[in-house]
């Protein structure tokens, strides 16, 4: 594997790109690549040559910070529309911002960066791949939590490389038009291959699944498929991958099958490799799919040059393909789970098999097994750092799956042909609505079996490092094949197997943390060792979306202390940490009054020390304090903005201490001395 160590030294590089020692790195890189140079170790220099430009390409295209000549500033900018989100009051855009100047007729090319816009209008529905014109002020895109372990949108944004945001009212967009070029027109093409799909007589959810799998249009597939894929480990299905690509090669090897019986084997092979080239730019480029791409191009390649080709260094040389031309795609999940996968498949997949090759029917039917066991060795703990969960029956799901999906790509393949064609083959879509329904169903029946997930699995980045010693004493063993290594490995097993179990939960001390939301107001009582309990003032026909939105928002505060869901109390709940009697709210150190309409039951059950006052309530502070004489005002979040710029000014006259959160942050309060 020659390109090992060069890849290697390409992903240090990149990875010390982003972090203040990049010039050391990059120095001590080229001062070894010098005197290596001079030797007969050639390739340790094309290595550090590696690292050295890994770390100074990272450093200058990857953005770790949103740039300050922009932000608060009005300006007119020229973008990019890379995606766009449509949502109940607005559309989100996607940017990438490659011109700006501070009038519109002198706009000049800057280093691009990434943003989002929010367009409070539908009056025009913005589509991707176009480009516009537009005036606005950006902000910087700080996460805003309001309880510990929160992850926001803004935390999501910055993982992908988002830094800044804005408001785009329609009149601030002077002009829209097509994105140029030959990669953007051949990506809106994919829009009219979802249409023609969309347009067929599949079942709706066929057509979702068709659109996600053959065309990577993930915005069509519904949440609880989705779900349903994940629980049973089949989540890979659903993003386009080195699976895919390897059916569209037998699609199209097949079809142009009567051009090797001609003779021409080459011709046929350079077809395949611009075809999958196509493809590739055709869904996206995304990181998997190129992966699969570059290594069936370099396979492709020695084929037509008649070399043995290598999968490792395959792999390897795809892998700096892909950080060279793009370092970011480095950090994200996609790229680690397809590399990881591929590179475990090539370890393991033969080396599991225990089936002699000359029985070559039972040794493939065999290899699905394997193949599925190997990519869930590779990717096993990575999905359970980012997603901290684990489809228990994987193998089970996969292995059926992998004999119906070919049949279903294909014939999905063969639909989209005839419908190009202007033909709608009802007959095939009633046999592709078939295959797809006994996926689903499979996918529906192994996520409904008992322990069908592992939940709650948050374990610290690093526990990779022991996790990779454990797979290479299994790759050990499966080459040695004594007891002593297979010992060995057993043991090094059961004790990550124990440090994972015994990985504690998050602990904290029991604290009453009140959010901030928009339309209503959210009281999370995080009681030590007991299920979270949640407080809302919304509304009785809001109350089920409200409990949604909070579970889902706090998925990752539950989830670290072991827990699905919040628990949601009504107008009652006792307990020995606190006490609630809407709108009375005691705990063992304060006593507040959480007022969200204009009538208070009185007088209070006891001294009242703060005061919150939510979205509902309409009359003065005077008329509150003359009622229940809290000692403190807190304004919530969800009341208007006006309404609680003249609540905060009546506070200050009548000098009564005073919190507006949306000034002053979220608010919380301990309920214990722990």
């Amino acid at each position: 594997m020659p390109l090992l160590l060069p890849a290697a030294m390409l992903v240090a590089g990149t990875v010390c790109g982003i972090t203040v020692w990049w010039i050391y790195f990059a120095a001590t890189a080229t001062a070894c690549c010098i005197i290596f140079a001079f030797t007969r170790y050639k390739l340790v220099a094309f290595a550090m040559a590696l690292g050295a430009l890994g770390a100074v390409n990272a450093k200058v295209r990857i953005q770790t910070e949103a740039p300050a000549q922009y932000s608060g500033k009005t300006n007119h900018y020229k973008a990019d529309i890379l995606q766009t989100r449509i949502g109940d009051t607005s559309q989100t855009l996607t940017l990438r911002v490659t011109d700006a100047s501070v009038d519109s007729l002198h706009l000049s090319r800057i280093e691009p960066f990434y943003a989002t816009a929010a367009v409070p209008s539908f009056d025009t529905e913005y589509e991707s791949l176009h480009t516009i014109r537009f005036a606005a002020t950006f902000q910087d895109t700080v996460p805003k939590h309001d309880i510990p372990d929160e992850i926001t949108a803004g935390d999501i944004q910055r993982q992908r490389g988002i830094y800044m945001h804005c408001v785009l009212p329609d009149d601030s967009i002077k002009s829209i038009s097509l994105t140029p070029g030959i990669i953007p027109a051949l990506r809106r093409e994919r829009s009219k291959a979802t249409a023609l799909l969309l347009n067929s007589s599949l079942k709706p959810r066929t057509k979702e699944f068709l659109c996600t799998a053959m065309l990577g249009d993930a915005t069509t597939i519904s949440r609880d498929v989705r779900q349903d894929f994940a629980s049973a480990g089949l989540a890979h299905i659903l993003a386009l991958s080195g699976l895919h690509v390897g059916l569209i090669v037998m699609l199209v090897s097949f079809a142009l099958w009567p051009l090797k019986m001609a003779g021409g084997n080459v011709a046929r092979t350079i077809i395949v490799i611009l075809l999958l080239w196509l493809y590739a730019v055709f869904t996206g480029l995304g990181a998997s799919v190129v992966r699969a791409v570059v290594m069936l191009s370099v396979y492709l390649g020695a084929r037509i040059l008649q070399r043995q080709s290598s999968g490792y260094n395959s792999l390897c040389f795809a892998l700096i393909v892909l950080i060279l031309a793009d370092p970011v795609s480095l950090f994200t999940i996609g790229f680690q789970l397809s590399f990881a996968a591929v590179a475990a498949i090539l370890l393991f997949a033969n080396a599991l098999n225990p089936v002699n090759m000359r029985h070559r029917l039972a040794y493939n039917a065999m290899g699905l097994v394997c193949v599925s066991l190997s990519a869930i060795i590779g990717t096993a703990l990575i999905s359970c750092i980012y997603f901290h969960n684990m489809p228990v029956y994987f193998l089970l799901a996969n292995v059926v799956t992998s004999v119906l999906l070919p049949w279903l790509i294909g014939a999905g393949a063969l639909l989209l042909l005839l419908e190009w064609a202007g033909w709608d083959a009802v007959w095939l879509c009633g046999i592709i609505d078939y295959i797809y329904g006994t996926v689903e169903w499979v996918a529906r029946w192994v996520a409904s079996l008992p322990y069908a997930t592992l939940r709650h699995i948050y374990l610290p980045a690093w526990t990779l490092i022991p996790y990779a010693g454990v797979v290479t004493l299994l790759k050990i063993w499966l080459e040695k094949r004594n007891v002593l290594w297979g010992s060995i490995f057993i043991g090094s097993v059961c004790m990550l197997t124990a440090y994972t179990c015994l990985w504690p939960h998050s602990t904290d001390s029991s604290t009453l943390y009140v959010a901030r939301t928009t339309y209503h107001t959210d009281i999370i009582a995080n009681i030590a060792g007991e299920q979270p309990v949640l407080i809302t003032t919304a509304t009785s026909a809001d109350r089920g979306a409200a409990i949604y939105r909070a579970n889902q928002r706090y998925t990752h505060f539950l989830g670290k202390r072991g827990y699905d869901s919040l628990y949601c109390v009504k107008d009652s709940f006792r307990h020995r940490m606190l006490e609630w009697r809407r709108p009375w709210l005691r705990t063992k150190y304060a006593s507040i009054a959480v007022i969200s309409h204009d009538s208070l039951p009185a007088p209070p059950p006891a001294h009242i020390n703060y005061a919150l006052v939510c979205r509902g309530y309409r009359k003065s502070i005077r008329n509150l304090t003359d009622l229940i004489h809290p000692d403190s005002i807190v304004l919530s979040y969800d009341l208007h903005p006006k309404r609680a710029m003249r609540y905060a000014a009546e506070c200050d006259s009548m000098k009564i201490p005073y919190r507006n959160m949306r000034c002053d942050g979220p608010w919380n309060l301990p309920m214990a001395t722990d």
